[in-house]
């Protein structure tokens, strides 16, 4: 493997974007479906007819990746670059390569059904905003390649989820009201990222004619938050930066860089580390207090998988992104901390099971992978 000491980690979170596969079938089917059933994988390859385990790869042209711009491989510099660290706690990335923009081996076929999945929407409101306190196990994203955006909103539930309702006025304010919107929610952007900027929305979200969730929604029955956080946020991808409450342009969410949405809801600058960086896990268990982090961190995959790696078969989603929950030291071993937004699909390759902060891993998502397979699958992480 190349040892890419940096300059690719912020390139590689340019477009990361794979939608949940099991919430485009349950759209299809009109049912929910369980990914513990023994048909699961079954139901899932017949529906995309395709084999289950080359959706989880663009390389093999997989719909779960449709609308994606770009996908990136790493490069292979004739030798390791040393880059300055920048005041952020990242690497410097102006004068280092870029990574490689790639196609997939096959191209991305979309189903003739795919389209009708988004058209003719009805909006319904689903419940109640919060419900429970806001945590990482919460937003599970929905039909839409906005990974790097949910990812980053659970790792700000996990470590800051007072940070969900401070920063969103509820109608009976009479402002938000006023220009017919329920919710106004504050979002930073650079070039100040203590700067905020204030997006409405109406509470009703796009559902199928069964009901169903379209894109993001919680775990926990009747709430709403991550539904409504995700709508808000179309406003700081449009070319106007301005949300009409009624907007429904989620395609503006598909694909981005997980760590610029972790600023962007902390108001804080992002940072950027190559996952095989030779201080990876110092830098991740710095950000953690006893195991757990306590600033939100994201990780994401490359979109073309380096030479000897391959996603089919590893439970790790290629372009995808990632929580970092935290760290685990077993065996004389170090393990990372994830969570698939997906809310299933945990890895299975050099994983610990056990307890971990109450959880039992792997489950619902969240999985410990060993550090060194890290470091081999994923491109880089980071936060603000």
């Amino acid at each position: 493997m190349d040892d890419l000491q940096g300059g690719s980690a912020q390139d590689s979170a340019a477009s990361i974007g794979a939608a949940n596969p099991k919430v485009i079938a349950e759209l299809k089917l009109g049912r929910k479906l369980e990914a513990t059933a023994p048909d699961f994988a079954a139901t899932l390859a017949q529906t995309f007819g395709k084999p289950y385990e080359e959706l989880f790869d663009p390389k093999f042209g997989s719909p779960v990746f449709a609308g994606i711009k770009n996908f990136y491989q790493r490069p292979r510099p004739d030798r390791p670059i040393d880059a300055p660290a920048t005041p952020s706690g990242g690497v410097a990335v102006a004068d280092a390569p870029v990574l490689t923009p790639v196609v997939p081996i096959r191209p991305i076929v979309i189903p003739p059904w795919w389209p009708g999945l988004f058209t003719d929407l009805k909006y319904a409101v689903m419940g109640q905003f919060i419900v429970d306190v806001p945590t990482a196990t919460a937003p599970v994203q929905g039909a839409l390649g906005d990974c790097w955006l949910i990812s980053a909103m659970a790792s700000v539930a996990w470590c800051h989820s007072d940070a969900i309702s401070e920063r969103t006025l509820i109608d009976g304010s009479g402002v938000v009201s006023a220009d017919g919107a329920d919710y106004e929610f504050t979002f930073y952007a650079s070039s100040n990222w203590s700067a905020g900027k204030n997006l409405s929305v109406r509470v009703d979200v796009p559902v199928s004619s069964t009901g169903l969730y379209i894109y993001a929604c919680s775990s926990v029955a009747n709430e709403t938050w991550p539904a409504n956080l995700e709508k808000a946020f179309i406003g700081m991808r449009g070319a106007t930066g301005f949300l009409e409450p009624s907007s429904s342009n989620y395609n503006e969410l598909n694909g981005g860089d997980p760590a610029w949405a972790v600023a962007s809801l902390v108001g804080r600058p992002p940072y950027y580390f190559n996952a095989n960086d030779p201080n990876a896990w110092s830098e991740i268990s710095a950000r953690c207090t006893n195991g757990r982090a306590v600033q939100p961190m994201t990780a994401w995959t490359y979109g073309s998988a380096p030479t000897g790696v391959s996603y089919d078969g590893s439970g790790i989603v290629g372009n995808h992104a990632y929580s970092i929950l935290g760290t685990e030291t077993s065996g004389g071993e170090n393990y990372v901390v994830l969570r698939n937004p997906w809310g299933w699909h945990p890895a299975t390759l050099n994983v610990l099971a056990g307890s971990w902060q109450g959880m039992t891993l792997p489950t619902d998502g969240v999985f410990a992978l060993r550090i060194d397979t890290f470091a081999e699958y994923y491109a880089g992480f980071g936060g603000a």
